[in-house]
């Protein structure tokens, strides 16, 4: 994993640089760059098949840059909206995390589409990112020839490219998008790629405008699939609408999504005479004061559950090569970086034990409770935990806890109810793995974590856990 820190604590101080760094072939070496807490103002191409990007916290790892439409070039010529990006992915199978991505440039009425992500590769995803800008914030669209190309200079990647973006050949290229928070205003969300959003919350701007403007080829079953998205904003009630065809025959659903009342009742609208709402744009099961369906659109579709029940994530985001976005598993050697991260920040144990138990509760699957016992005389106190109140204290030899503090050394329990001296703080807890904690040479807690789910824990949670441990071991010294 490369570190990319502003203070110069990692291997790098920008972004660029580490991309740079990965090798070319996506067989060797490790393809994660985290990117610590900081502002990062420059303009990034990730051009490495299979690279991984990774903010230490959404809200706090900011990439920022500030181009836009009119901007002119030396020559007189306008830098147009394909060349305004901020963070560029032209390479395929590419993943961000817990990033900020940020275009500044400021109000569209005055500079013009001003574009944060520029989304051109295949198998695209993007896991609890920010993308804030005004107007075009989020582009998920094939490369322009020739210009966006020349702009790449040697870090060409594998992205589609086409000569007319707005009436351009059918793409085969997927985005998916889970826990984003996108913020914009006129045509925001916009491209011809097929993507899913699952889980987003969009964000309207005080000018209003429209979420999304689709590019879908006619030839194309879907193109924007919003899924238990969130839509709100904070322009004036009503100014907010769904989305408009950028090209006729494109298409755009919302199921399951909660709308408020900055959303306009009439929902879709017509770009103009040749580019309409039709019945390739609709909406299953909206929730929230837009759930009212009757404003809308005559032309808008309205789907049935069977209708609905069809459109899949295999089926928007398949293709020919099967693709399914991968569940995130658990980065133990990533999770062992923010620890260390967070005791950079703050060395008291109770704020590094209490952010620790957190990340372990948010990162791992199928648990009920994570935490730590502290060592107090013969006894395991109850310290920092994430889950149901907990027995306070614990014997030595007593119970798992009590057994690996004694033994010195992790214990795995596939099923705690044949543990012998087994205690039952939990009904629910059906497995257990516990971990020694120590300063120098001594213990001074466990690492405590139950699931409700029997033989939970694999030899590879252990070894992931222990690195964690390790972390926070070299932070107590």
């Amino acid at each position: 994993m490369i570190i990319v820190a502003k203070d110069g604590s990692g291997a790098f101080s920008t972004i660029q640089a580490a991309i740079d760094a990965l090798p070319a072939d996506p067989r060797e070496g490790d393809r994660k760059v985290f990117v610590r807490k900081g502002i990062y103002h420059e303009r990034v191409i990730v051009n490495k098949e299979g690279a991984c990007l990774v903010g230490e916290d959404a809200a706090e790892t900011i990439l920022t840059w500030s181009s836009f439409a009119l901007e002119l070039h030396p020559d007189g010529t306008e830098r147009t909206t394909f060349r305004s990006w901020t963070l560029m992915v032209n390479a395929a199978d590419v993943t961000v995390e817990n990033l900020t991505i940020r275009n500044d440039a400021g109000d569209g009425r005055e500079v013009g589409q001003a574009v944060a992500v520029y989304a051109a590769g295949d198998r695209g995803l993007w896991r609890g990112c920010r993308m804030i800008a005004h107007q075009d914030t989020l582009y998920c669209g094939p490369l322009r020839i020739p210009d966006v190309v020349a702009d790449l200079g040697d870090r060409q990647g594998t992205a589609e490219q086409v000569p007319l973006v707005q009436d351009g050949h059918p793409s085969h290229s997927r985005q998916y998008f889970e826990r984003c928070y996108i913020e914009g205003d006129v045509d925001f969300i916009f491209g011809s790629y097929r993507c899913w959003f699952e889980g987003c919350d969009l964000f309207m701007g005080e000018r209003g405008g429209w979420y999304t403007a689709a590019n879908t080829h006619a030839s194309q079953p879907y193109g924007f699939v919003f899924h238990r998205c969130r839509l709100s904003g904070n322009c004036p009630e009503g100014q907010a609408y769904l989305g408009r065809p950028w090209r006729a025959g494109s298409a755009t659903l919302f199921l399951r999504c909660d709308m408020d009342a900055h959303v306009a009742p009439e929902g879709f609208t017509d770009w103009d005479e040749t580019r309409g709402v039709t019945d390739r744009y609709g909406e299953w099961e909206t929730t929230g004061v837009r759930a009212d369906l009757s404003p809308r659109n005559a032309h808008e579709k309205r789907l049935t559950p069977e209708e609905a029940g069809a459109i899949t994530l295999p089926s928007v985001l398949g293709g020919e090569d099967g693709w399914q976005p991968a569940a995130p598993g658990p980065d133990y050697a990533l999770m062992a970086e923010q620890l260390r991260a967070f005791a950079a920040e703050e060395g008291w144990f109770a704020s590094l034990l209490s952010n620790a138990s957190a990340l372990i509760y948010d990162q791992l699957p199928n648990l009920n409770w994570a935490g730590f016992y502290l060592v107090r005389g013969e006894d395991l106190v109850l310290g920092p935990f994430q889950g149901k109140p907990a027995c306070i204290r614990i014997p030595r030899g007593k119970g798992v806890c009590g057994a690996a503090w004694a033994e010195g050394r992790t214990l795995v329990v596939p099923d705690v109810h044949q543990f012998p001296g087994h205690i039952a703080c939990d009904s629910a807890s059906r497995a257990e793995i516990v971990l020694p904690l120590r300063q120098e040479d001594r213990i001074v807690g466990v690492l405590d974590i139950d699931s409700p789910v029997q033989d939970r824990f694999s030899p590879e949670d252990a070894a992931g856990l222990e690195l964690l441990v390790d972390a926070l071991q070299q932070s107590l010294q």
